[in-house]
């Protein structure tokens, strides 16, 4: 009869008690017992999350992707855009609709002032604010058209596009303004 250690009988096949076994501590967290199975294959360097891979800093990545030809050599990253130049006229197009709204939100402003003083009567200035709007509107109309038939300055075209949209709708909005009045006076 020989008497053997019970935690010596464990390692050698046998399963240890269970009743022999200390429960675990739920304050403590447990570590696994063995790590996770892999199931995705590690990703390119050239794929847009390769990045995200553990053991693979930014920098790596970067140097990985250059060396393989995937990025531009550095001198080209920062050179000048190669769509064509800026378009100017859209731009100018753009602030002039922001003076113009500028303007309208005012307007109240500049009527309250004149009117108090009495320096000139309602109508004289109502077709005053009227005609300065249109003639913005009208300039902003047609700098964006210039910049949206002009194909040369690529860059920041939407600025123009946008303005073409505004400027007309502007446009529509002051001569229904203007005309509607006129038209319910007649009836």
């Amino acid at each position: 009869m020989s008497t053997q250690d019970p935690s010596a009988s464990a390692g050698q096949g046998t399963t240890p008690d269970p009743a022999r076994t200390p429960a675990p501590d739920p304050a403590q967290p447990q570590a696994e017992a063995s790590p996770r199975p892999q199931y995705q294959q590690p990703l390119p360097p050239h794929h847009p999350f390769a990045a995200d891979q553990p053991g693979l800093s930014q920098q790596e990545y970067v140097q990985q992707a250059a060396a393989q030809g995937l990025l531009p050599p550095p001198s080209s990253m920062h050179a000048q855009h190669p769509g064509g130049a800026l378009n100017i006229f859209g731009i100018i197009a753009l602030a002039l609709l922001v003076l113009q709204m500028v303007f309208s939100a005012f307007s109240p402003v500049i009527y309250q002032a004149v009117m108090i003083n009495g320096m000139v009567n309602y109508t004289a200035l109502s077709l005053l604010v009227s005609v300065i709007l249109g003639l913005v509107l009208v300039v902003a109309l047609v700098l964006a058209i210039v910049g949206v038939l002009n194909r040369n300055m690529s860059r920041m075209r939407w600025t123009a596009v946008g303005s073409l949209v505004s400027a007309t709708l502007g446009l529509v909005g002051l001569v229904l303004a203007t005309v509607i009045p006129w038209l319910t006076m007649a009836f």
